[in-house]
């Protein structure tokens, strides 16, 4: 069984103010994202989001290297 706890859903990102449906969705494809299809679905694990939030967030502020999701 899937340890939903390891997990982020596209209605999760939504919730934590990532954007819209289209934005989450369109994000979640994109080439660089580290996303995963299970069953159809797409996620990401919390420890890949926020080694690519930090990546993100670097690039934009150098001195940023604290996420917390």
């Amino acid at each position: 069984m899937l340890d939903k706890s390891l997990f982020l859903s596209a209605k999760d990102l939504i919730e934590m103010g990532f954007g819209s449906k289209t934005t989450v969705y369109r994000l979640m494809n994109s080439p660089g994202f580290p996303a995963i299809k299970i069953g159809g679905r797409v996620f990401v694990t919390k420890k890949a989001f926020n080694l690519w939030l930090k990546k993100q967030l670097k690039q934009h502020d150098p001195g940023a290297d604290e996420c917390i999701v």
